[in-house]
Formats: structure tokens, sequence, C-alpha cells
């Protein structure tokens, strides 16, 4: 398959679709990328003229997006250091671009040195690919500081990938600060393996790095293991950093757990920088627990950093809920983070709903990080859906992230809506995924426009569909 990439290495160049030699490195500008300030900030800087002190500029940020994304801009080496200067530019994108997206671009250090000649630069970027995309490039510091010589490197590879793969690729430091290297690499991935594997691979910046290196590793795996095992494994950073030293541990893990387990082990970060501790661990979790419970449990990065702690609470839970359960809890990212803290809010649970649901309620993430905020919603939700409907909601994953006005809404939906239609919906991530989208506040307005027709569910289906789709 990639064989002869190594016979005629030099061939590769030969073949390659993307001319490299045909990008202007660096572009000049057209008339429409001019790096100059838009008026509304030219003027706009006597709005802070008082905003001097510390504390006036923090009061300033505090009123513009909240205290949490006030501490962070502050905290940002970028922004603190101009933060006065910065401040017309905040308000600028704010109206420009949102609050959130606005906070993302001054929390990157490049866009803030440059944030001037980048102005223009988002505009264009929004226009062609839209701006989530714009706001994922330019809030990264490799793209920021080569904005200008990658704009028809984006270009390209939108054309050749589609602009998800473009930004995705332009979004890993290690491609952009070698993007001349491996556009050739790109191509000849792409042709052997597919474009979607070429970009899963180089939009990883650890295998960017070491590329070259990497092809006869990625050659050898893929003839042993199948593509899709060696593409996990080399775009997992701590296994492609050492992938020379990781190889005779695979083939031990593969002899001894299957390829399946020793690949799921090794493409978990966490494992691959603690393997040599951890195996061992491995070998007496198989015991006491099983295999599959032990590889389930390792391949989790949030258990295996810190998993000669977590073990005595394995063994607490696994006394309370049994084994399966005590997987699952151990699973859940937010759960491990705090295990010891949540063993009183799980026998507090286990005696209220019985231990399935205080295990369903605890193993989604959302509700272990807000579980005494979410608690209190907890009997008037159980009101109106009843006790399983309300465990229902609170360990949807998505429905626990809302925030206070999301919630607002959606309490006044469900206040409005038929309980059996509001648990056929929860039963669908489709037309959660679609509300989430459309907004609560809407989506009443359209149940009650269904409730008018004859078949009130498959009416509100088809208006939230409608809604949703036009707002993508």
């Amino acid at each position: 398959m990639l064989a002869r990439c190594f016979a005629q290495r030099p061939a590769i160049h030969a073949r390659i679709n993307i001319n490299v030699h045909s990008i202007p490195l660096p572009i000049a500008f057209s008339r429409k990328f001019t790096p100059s300030i838009p008026r509304h900030l030219a003027t706009s800087t006597t709005r802070y003229a008082a905003s001097k002190s510390p504390r006036d500029i923090r009061k300033t940020l505090v009123k513009l997006v909240g205290e949490d994304s006030a501490d962070r801009l502050l905290s940002t080496k970028g922004f603190a250091c101009r933060n006065n200067a910065l401040l017309p530019t905040l308000d600028h994108l704010i109206h420009k671009i949102g609050g959130k997206n606005a906070v993302r671009l001054l929390s990157c250090g490049s866009f803030c040195a440059r944030h001037e000649a980048l102005l223009p630069v988002l505009d264009n970027l929004s226009d062609k690919l839209g701006t989530k995309s714009a706001v994922s490039l330019l809030s990264k510091n490799s793209f920021c500081a080569r904005a200008d010589s990658l704009l028809p490197v984006l270009d390209l590879l939108s054309e050749k990938l589609g602009t998800e793969s473009a930004v995705a690729l332009l979004s890993a430091g290690s491609f952009c600060s070698r993007v001349e290297t491996l556009l050739p690499i790109l191509n000849f991935l792409s042709e052997e393996l597919g474009k979607e594997v070429a970009v899963a691979l180089l939009s990883s910046n650890s295998f960017c790095a070491r590329a070259e290196t990497m092809l006869p590793i990625l050659h050898s795996l893929s003839e042993k293991l199948g593509t899709d095992s060696a593409v996990a494994l080399l775009s997992t950073g701590s296994f492609c950093a050492r992938a020379e030293t990781m190889l005779p541990i695979l083939q031990s893990l593969s002899e001894k757990l299957g390829t399946d387990s020793a690949v799921a082990l090794l493409s978990t970060g966490s494992f691959c920088g603690r393997v040599e501790s951890l195996v061992p661990l491995l070998s007496s979790l198989s015991k006491s627990i099983g295999l599959n419970a032990a590889v389930a449990l390792l391949s989790r990065n949030s258990f295996c950093a810190q998993a000669e702690t977590l073990l005595p609470v394995l063994n607490i839970l696994t006394e309370k809920v049994g084994a399966n359960s005590a997987v699952t809890l151990l699973s859940a990212g937010s759960f491990c983070a705090r295990a010891e803290s949540l063993l009183p809010v799980l026998d507090r649970l286990s005696d209220q709903f019985g231990a399935e649901s205080a295990v369903r309620l605890l193993s989604c993430d959302g509700f272990c990080a807000r579980v005494d905020e979410l608690m209190a919603k907890f009997p008037e939700i159980q009101s109106l859906l009843g006790e399983k409907g309300a465990i229902r909601v609170l360990s949807n994953t998505y429905l626990v992230s809302m925030d206070a006005t999301q919630w607002r809404e959606f309490m006044e939906f469900i206040q409005t809506a038929q309980p059996v239609d509001t648990l056929s919906y929860l039963g669908s991530y489709k037309i959660i995924s679609n509300c989430k989208k459309v907004g609560w506040g809407k989506c009443g307005e359209l149940y009650h426009r269904a409730s008018q027709q004859e078949k009130t569910r498959a009416g509100f289906d088809r208006l939230v569909d409608e809604y949703a789709q036009a707002a993508l």
C-alpha cells in the first residue's frame, strides 16, 4: 500500500496535485484585505478614555462579557498588556460575531498583537467559511502569525478537501509551521489512504512534527493492524512522540489482550504517557474486575491520570453498585475528577431513586459538574414529567448544559406540552439537537402550531427540523 513511498521516495513530489511553488508566500493583500482599523474602532476609543486603572478596565470587561470571560481575557498575556487599547476592538467584535467568539479571539496572543491587520481577514474568512470556521482559525497563534501567507493555502485546501478539512489542518500548529513541506505528504496520503485518513493524521501536531519519520511506521502498522487502527495510534500524541519505543509494547499487549484492546489502550494519551507504570495495574485490574472492564477504564484519560488514587474508590463502588456500574461511573470524566466527594451524593441518590437511576445521573458529565444546582430543579420537573421523566431530563447531556435562559424556556415548554409528547421528544437525539439549535422559546411556538394539527408529534418534528435547517 505505502511501500512504493519508500522505494520511490523522490517520485512522491513529482505526483503532487498541489503546486507548492505556485503559492505566493507571503501574499500581498488586495485592497479588501488592507489592514486598516474600521471607522467604528477608530472613533470609539473615547468611550473607554476613563478606563485606565485595572479596576476600571475589569468593570468595563464585566459589563461587556461577564465575570468569567473578563477574568479569562485579563489572564491572557496578549490582552492584558494592551487591554485598554483592545477594548474598542472587543466592543466591535461583540457586535459583529458575539461575545463568546470575541473573547475566544482576544484570548489568542497573536490575534491581540495584530488585531487591526487581522480584522479585515476575519471579515473575509467569515464571508467565505462562516463565522465559526473563521474564529477557529484566527484563535490559533500559528495561523494568526502567518495569516497573510496561509490564505492562498486555505483556498487550495478548501477546493481539494472541503472547508471543514482545510480548517482542521490549518488549526494544527505544526501543519501551519511546516505547510510547504507537508503539502506533498498530504497529497500522497490522500492518494494512498484517502482524504479523511490524511486529514486525521496531519491535523495531529505530533504526527506533523515527525511526518517523514512516521510514514514507514504508518505503512508497517497499516499492514499489521489495518488502516483504522494505525491512524488511531499515530494520531495520538503520546504514542506518536515515541512510536519507536511503543512498538514493542504494542506487540506485547496485542499478544496478551488482542489487537483491539491493545489499540484502545495505546490510543489513549494518558495510558501511553504512563505505560510502564500502568501495564502492571492493567494486570491486577483484569484479575479483580475482568479484562474488558480493566481495558474500558484504562482507555479513559480521566481514569489513567489518577489511577492509583481511584483504585480504593473503585473497590467502594463495586461493593455499592456492582462492578459494571462502578466502571460506568469511573469512565465519566467529571465523576473521576471528584469521585471521593461524590460518593455521599451517590448514596443519597441511590436511597432516593435506586442505584440504577443514581448511576445514570452521575455518569452524565454535565450533571456531575452541576449536581447541586440541577437537583434543585428536580421537584419542579418531577411534578410535570414524573420521577423517571425528571431523571431522563437531568441525565441528558444536551439539557444539563443549558444556561439560565435556556432552562427557563425549557421549563415553559414542558409546562405547555403534553407530558407524553415531551417524553417522546426526550427519546430522540435528533429532536433534542434541533430544539437546541432553534431555541426552546421558539419550540413552544412551534408546538402550539403543531397542536392545531391532527398529529402533534409528527407536525412538531417536521417544523423543528425545518427551522433547524434554516438556522444552519
